[in-house]
């Protein structure tokens, strides 16, 4: 009875590998495929209906206004009848496609390997059910995260401004975000998307269940985490972190909640989605301001996505943002937050015609036109601000606690400038492309930061920090070295 209830609700399979290792499309045949049509024209007529009801109800509503009780107990007995023939038409193709199924060799293998993983899921049979490409809700559950308890934001959530008018539009816009506006931003969560890719999906039918709403997010990322460090064996410090467009709210959640992550690389994403959206996805710049560790964000210089202006405009880039969120948190004397007393407009002005610039001969230019001091300069008065952060807490874990700076006090506005264009040029580099293009594999490196560069770090320090090819090291102190020679090395 087990097998045949396997055959009546088991997934849909679309590829398996055969006795060569190679890949081939399931050919179901004709008990299967008139079924599988009919169940597909099913759910696109549910579709339909759920979708199309707020058109019809005006006219669903007059028929009853306007009918008398003979017509209305005729319409109902046929929208009984058609029902009732439905359901007879569903259970017929399920009994087809069951029929279907068990003929099939190929299928009946792939239900007894299912049925042999669901019940106990060895690396054996994951293996065994690796050959099968199916729907992805049938694969067995290997890994549960636990439940963790929610991280605010530091400052708190902000607080709505009243209107007259929000009894109205408070369920307006709750209504339009979990319908319309959740769907616009994440189109891949639509049937019609993906019906559209299903043909370029060779290899695996993996995804996310359900719609991506921010606590949802937060749960995935949570999930992969704990899967990566519980299953996986991979420590915090081992962990570094890609986020592309959208998915920086994530990872920067994910950032702020595991500060000890190795690294952070932001591509073509933003601070914030504004206007309807922001209802569906809150501020995200408030978690990645509270991740202490290196940060690389990069930029797409003909992106049409994240631009308020024109494609390609990068003055109004919203990865300028983050940026800006970024240099105020961990240097705040060189970028006061707006409005604070003493706020150098200047070096806002002057950064935001610097991050106007894409090329590198107009960086270049620029550079030389605002009176620039040159690297080294800027080198050394970063390690003056880092030597005396470092002697105020005490030299105690310095790669997570050397925030904020206070390099700008005592500065003239020349040498002010001119170490604030340095730090965005390291923080952030440009790309030539536009938004969907893959990223240069010459940008997947670890990001600079006050930590991993040598020329900040005085001699007592190289004893505890190495670098090897971009990996930033510390000694082992339970092993006490004597010289760097025989010294014990761990990654961050």
């Amino acid at each position: 009875m087990s097998k045949i209830w396997d055959f009546i609700s088991g997934p849909r399979l679309y590829r398996y590998l055969d006795s060569s290792s190679q890949s081939q499309p399931y050919e179901a045949n004709i008990f299967e495929a008139i079924p599988d049509y009919i169940f597909g024209t099913t759910r696109f007529c549910i579709g339909l209906a759920q979708w199309g009801w707020p058109m019809a109800l005006p006219y669903m509503l007059k028929q009853a206004l306007y009918s008398s009780a003979d017509q209305l107990s005729l319409r109902c007995q046929s929208a009984l009848s058609y029902s009732i023939g439905a359901v007879c038409l569903l259970l017929c193709a399920a009994c087809c496609r069951t029929l279907g199924r068990s003929l099939n060799p190929t299928y009946s293998a792939f239900t007894q390997s299912l049925r042999k993983a669901r019940r106990g899921f060895t690396a054996e049979d994951k293996e065994s059910l690796s050959k099968y490409d199916f729907d992805f809700w049938a694969w067995p559950v290997e890994f549960k995260a636990t439940q963790t308890q929610p991280l605010q934001p530091a400052s708190g959530p902000a607080e709505p401004v009243p209107h007259p008018l929000d009894w109205l539009l408070g369920p307006a816009s709750r209504l339009l975000v979990q319908t319309i506006g959740i769907r616009m931003t994440y189109p891949g969560c639509t049937a019609l998307m993906n019906a559209v890719v299903r043909p370029m999906l060779q290899q695996t039918r993996a995804r996310l269940q359900g719609l991506p709403f921010p606590e949802t997010e937060r749960e995935f990322i949570e999930t992969v985490l704990q899967f990566a460090q519980q299953r996986l064996g991979f420590e915090p410090g081992d962990t570094a972190l890609l986020a592309w467009s959208i998915g920086g709210y994530s990872a920067t959640w994910a950032a702020a909640r595991q500060p000890q992550l190795r690294y952070l690389l932001l591509d073509a994403t933003f601070d914030n989605i504004e206007e309807l959206a922001v209802k569906a996805m809150p501020k995200f710049a408030s978690w990645f301001v509270r991740y202490p560790g290196p940060v690389k964000i990069i930029r797409r210089t003909q992106d049409e996505m994240i631009t308020t202006g024109r494609p390609g405009e990068l003055v109004t880039n919203r990865g300028n943002q983050l940026l800006l969120a970024l240099l105020r948190r961990r240097y705040p004397n060189l970028l006061p937050a707006p409005g604070a007393a003493g706020g150098a407009s200047d070096g806002l002005i002057v950064l935001n015609c610097f991050l106007a610039r894409g090329q590198k001969a107009q960086l270049t230019e620029y550079l030389a036109s605002v009176g620039y001091i040159g690297d080294e300069a800027c080198l050394r008065h970063l390690a003056n601000s880092r030597r005396r952060r470092l002697r105020q807490i005490g030299n105690q874990n310095p790669g997570r606690q050397i925030y904020p700076l206070d390099i700008g006090v005592g500065l003239g506005q020349a040498d002010r400038v001119s170490v604030l264009l340095f730090l965005a040029g390291k923080l952030m580099v440009n790309m030539e492309s536009t938004h969907c293009t893959p990223l240069t594999p010459g940008l997947f490196t670890p990001p600079w930061s006050e930590l991993t560069e040598p020329a900040l770090c005085d001699e007592a320090e190289l004893q505890q920090f190495k670098i090897d090819d971009g990996q930033l090291l510390i000694s082992d102190p339970s092993v006490g070295p004597s010289s760097e020679s025989d010294a014990s090395w761990e990654p961050v």
